[in-house]
């Protein structure tokens, strides 16, 4: 039965080319962990719940004030965009590489959104040498800025960075614009992550 229901859902991806009944079936079978109570994190966690990715992970860093109703509001939202997904929030982490490391083992793909440079170095260096895709998007000063990298056998060297922002003076913080940055960096990240699983990119 949950076979028909998930063969209903994701029905217009299955008939996409480039995706098909196998590449829906790889985005199923992916686990991908989200580090950072932050908007970011949730409209990524939505947008890669709606695309049918299995296994779903959010975690938080300790000590940050306002985050006790995160993964309640986390997991709501997954489970109204898709009754497929299995969601586990948590744990709160503290910023040390032995816990970061233990975190990010239960995933196929990390991704920080927490904007920490400690962080996203120590999920870097862990992710590099494991071999998993790493994926960080944070904002600074009105720009957006994205990491993607994932070590590949016949690759010596990982993806670069990309930044992406206006090129423009980020003079303009107060802009009513500059709202919507973390929500559009949550969509390129989930690009990068989506076409990382099907094939695409690198």
């Amino acid at each position: 039965m949950i076979q028909v229901a998930w063969a209903e859902r994701y029905s217009r991806q299955i008939l996409l080319p480039e995706v098909g009944g196998q590449g829906q079936g790889r985005l199923w079978d992916a686990g991908v962990g989200v580090l950072g109570s932050t908007p970011m994190a949730v409209v990524l966690l939505d947008t890669l719940a709606r695309s049918g990715i299995g296994r779903l992970g959010a975690a938080g860093l300790g000590g940050v004030p306002g985050q006790s109703g995160w993964y309640d509001l986390i997991g709501d939202r997954i489970g109204s965009g898709n009754r497929h997904t299995r969601f586990a929030g948590g744990p709160f982490l503290d910023v040390s590489p032995e816990s970061l490391a233990q975190w990010a083992a239960s995933w196929d793909t990390v991704v920080d959104t927490s904007g920490s440079l400690t962080v996203r170095s120590l999920l870097g260096h862990f992710c590099l040498a494991e071999g998993k895709r790493f994926l960080s998007g944070w904002v600074s000063q009105g720009d957006a800025w994205i990491l993607s990298f994932r070590r590949l056998p016949d690759q010596p060297s990982p993806c670069p960075g990309v930044r992406h922002g206006s090129g423009q003076e980020t003079r303009w913080s107060a802009s009513p614009l500059n709202a919507l940055v973390p929500g559009l960096t949550a969509a390129v990240l989930a690009d990068e992550i989506l076409s990382g699983l099907l094939g695409f990119g690198c």
